[in-house]
């Protein structure tokens, strides 16, 4: 019902994977989304994260290369 996107930081954006509504959801679900989310804000622009991770996928690399840099 819900997709769930990671920002950064701790932060996550939250959209309904069907035509539901998301504030539909979430009151719909209140208990549940209170339980595991320390809040649950409307998304805007000013919403900013400090940082950020990036996945990178790397194949026939051998492990003994691997390394954070």
């Amino acid at each position: 019902m819900i997709r769930v996107r990671f920002l950064g930081d701790n932060i996550v954006l939250l959209t309904p994977k069907g035509s539901e509504r998301m504030n539909d959801l979430i009151n719909m679900n209140k208990d549940w989304f209170h339980s595991i989310l320390e809040a649950v804000e409307p998304w805007s622009e000013s919403s900013i994260v400090g940082h950020k991770i990036a996945r990178v996928r790397c194949s026939g690399l051998p492990v003994s290369l691997w390394n954070k840099d």
